[in-house]
């Protein structure tokens, strides 16, 4: 009996360090706390009570721009041309776009399945005398789409 409690505490005390160590070499994956941001603080700023006592009210801490956010405003300038069954955009480019995306007829979907880098869109194929409306957006690297551009019309002719 007491060889076979020495055989498998020898063998712990073997294998003891063997499994430290290995521990200690395994890849890190993924078991990280989680990073959480503060809760926003609000600083007190004292005002003058009515009853000659001073109070102090909260204040709420500044918001962050759509550019401190890294969010992009609406393409400005849009222009059009017009052709046989043809329309031209042109528009001003954004600054910290990537690519564009063209909106027809208010559409929920763009026309261009992929964001283009181009401040220019050809629409082919149209109606000579119906009227279009479009609105452009820009993409930024994430992929997030800006607010649209102001509307523009334009009717293709002959």
């Amino acid at each position: 009996m007491t060889r076979r409690r020495i055989i498998p505490v020898v063998l712990l005390k073997q294998l003891l360090p063997v499994l430290f160590i290995g521990f200690l070499f395994l890849p890190q994956t993924g078991c990280s706390t989680p990073q959480t941001e503060p809760p926003p603080t609000f600083t007190t700023a004292p005002t003058a009570d009515p009853n000659g006592s001073s109070a102090t009210e909260a204040t709420p801490p500044p918001t962050a721009t759509a550019a401190a956010l890294g969010l992009l405003g609406a393409p400005a300038g849009l222009s059009v041309e017009t052709g046989n069954t043809v329309i031209r955009l042109t528009w001003q480019p954004v600054q910290g776009a990537v690519g564009y995306v063209v909106f027809r007829d208010d559409g929920e979907r763009p026309l261009n399945a992929m964001a283009f880098p181009e401040t220019t869109y050809l629409d082919i194929g149209l109606t000579n005398g119906r009227t279009y409306r479009y609105t452009i957006a820009a993409v930024n690297a994430n992929g997030e789409i800006s607010e649209r551009s102001q509307p523009i019309s334009a009717a293709p002719r002959p």
